[in-house]
């Protein structure tokens, strides 16, 4: 049977053990095996558990205590996992962020999850974090501790706090309680349609079950390696099947710095990688960088694809240039997942038809706009419920909640989809106003109020274009409000300026007279969409 294509019951691989008893047991069971490297160092499973336990036990000292929270903003790095799971085994909830976001997301980042504890690097791709987590310490009174990769005047070292901990021994603060399996583990960002993105909570054995029924799903033993190729704080890389499904199963995850392609394809040759993840820009780059880079890749066994949509050529170029198998992963944070095959198969309806769920129990719906079910071949919303279904977002309103899920506990995906004949669900657009560029999501709600406040802006909309290499490039509108008209650059130095993250910068920048609008007098984002579309031919073709 094609694992691929392999469903599993919830029951069966669902454990009543938190992450840090998983962990706990993996160091008992997997001892010495290498469990996680980045290229210059290497942890086995009982070295891992070790300092795990001694960060947890060092913030115990310094009075962190369970249920509070913790902003996680280390790049691709061992310091991040050791973090997380001393988090998780401390019963501190971790907060995924991203390590491009800056004190405009912070800021108010803060503000709804009032964090007890703030990991950053001391400095990441030339940006210092220093400042940024003082000023987020000055102005949230809720941040006891700041702890970084490094030692700073008023910022503990993680290294330092894990001297402390050590030195405590095995009795007293040691002898931590396990949070309960059942309660909220680690908080995931996804894509809002505010300027706070939403919240997702993961649940210890929920969480876990779906991670390690993923690494059955695509073939992955302990003789795998998986390589971390996309930021360590998203759903894909922590548990789709992540480091948590490699961990499941003994194997060994690689933690990738870069995903620029003499990055990751140094590490594939070098610690033997079989399984990685990717967006499909990037999986464009890679393939594209095959046409002169002869590094050994005969190690992989499967790349797997998400976070947009995939065309098929693009899925056939890689196949064959990668020489391996390419699946796509479709699903929500929210809690649902969907595998395809490789081969022919997945590359049928333009690369859009998906797999299937990972559950048994998960149930799948496309509705009309009255909630009726449809017949395959007609379009609507798709809905989703299964065990992995979070109950509410974290810290945010009922409002938020009766947005995306319904009385009867259906997720709203938002998606616009069709069922084929035989089965399967095939994905035609969106309902959200997100921007995915490079499998990044955000809100265009965000860069359009900041430039509302632009002097040259009398009004702005943004929307997300189809690019070849990004997935979705960004594309600003303005109305003029003068005959001041900035350019590209202009405009993203004063986003940038105005705490804008890098990913969340404008892509293109063109000038409206006035707004097309729809039949009942809205503003045509679609029409936009078109319209900057025809500007980036003709831009192409001068």
């Amino acid at each position: 049977m094609n694992t691929l294509s392999r469903r599993f019951s919830f029951s069966s691989v669902c454990r009543p053990k938190s992450l840090g008893q998983e962990l706990a047991d993996w160091a008992d069971r997997f001892g010495s095996r290498p469990a996680l490297a980045d290229g210059r160092r290497c942890l086995t499973y009982t070295e891992l558990h070790r300092r795990v336990e001694a960060i947890a036990r060092g913030l115990h000292a310094r009075g962190i205590r369970p249920g509070m929270r913790a902003i996680l903003q280390f790049p691709n790095s061992m310091e991040f996992v050791l973090a997380c799971f001393a988090c998780l085994r401390l019963g501190v909830i971790p907060v995924l962020t991203l390590p491009a976001w800056r004190e405009a997301d912070l800021d108010s980042f803060c503000d709804a999850v009032t964090p007890a504890v703030y990991f950053a690097p001391n400095r990441h791709a030339g940006y210092g974090y220093l400042p940024m987590m003082r000023a987020m310490q000055a102005r949230h009174d809720s941040l006891v501790l700041l702890a970084s990769d490094a030692e700073a005047p008023g910022v503990a070292a993680l290294e330092e706090i894990e001297a402390e901990g050590a030195g405590a021994g095995r009795d007293g603060s040691a002898d931590l309680p396990h949070p309960s399996p059942d309660s909220a583990a680690l908080v995931i960002m996804t894509g809002g349609t505010t300027n706070l993105p939403k919240m997702v909570p993961k649940i210890h054995n929920q969480y876990m079950a779906a991670a390690a029924a993923s690494a059955l799903r695509l073939g992955m033993t302990k003789d795998s390696v998986y390589l971390v190729t996309l930021p360590i704080g998203h759903h894909f890389s922590m548990g789709c099947p992540g480091i948590l499904g490699a961990f499941s199963l003994g194997a060994k995850a690689v933690i990738a710095q870069s995903p620029s392609f003499d990055t990751v394809f140094d590490l594939v040759e070098r610690e033997r990688v079989t399984h990685m993840p990717a967006v499909p820009p990037l999986l464009r780059a890679w393939a594209d960088a095959r046409e002169f880079d002869d590094t050994d890749l005969s190690s992989l066994e499967l790349v797997q694809v998400g976070g947009g949509p995939l065309d098929a050529e693009t899925l056939a170029e890689a196949e064959k240039r990668l020489g391996c198998g390419i699946s796509q992963a479709y699903g929500f944070t929210e809690g649902c997942v969907c595998y395809s095959e490789c081969g022919p198969e997945a590359a049928r309806d333009e690369g859009q038809r998906q797999g299937l769920p990972l559950f048994e129990e998960d149930e799948l719906r496309v509705v009309d706009s009255a909630g009726r079910d449809l017949p395959p071949g007609e379009e609507g919303e798709l809905l989703f419920r299964g065990p992995c279904l979070l109950s509410g977002y974290f810290m945010q309103d009922a409002g938020t909640n009766a947005q995306w899920l319904t009385p009867d506990g259906w997720y709203r995906s938002g998606d616009i989809a069709a069922w084929t004949e035989d089965g399967r669900i095939r994905i035609v657009g969106r309902l959200k106003d997100i921007i995915n560029r490079a499998g990044e999501k955000f809100s265009a709600r965000e860069n359009e109020l900041r430039l509302l406040q632009h002097p040259a802006a009398a009004g702005c909309a943004v929307v997300g274009v189809p690019d070849r290499m990004l997935g979705e490039r960004q594309c600003v509108f303005i109305l003029p409000a003068g005959e001041e008209r900035p350019g590209l650059a202009e405009i993203r130095a004063w986003l940038a300026e105005r705490g804008a993250a890098p990913f969340k910068l404008p892509d293109q920048l063109e000038y409206v007279n006035e707004w097309p609008v729809t039949a009942v007098g809205k503003l045509d984002k679609r029409k936009l969409t078109l319209m900057a579309q025809e500007q980036g031919r003709q831009a192409r073709g001068r």
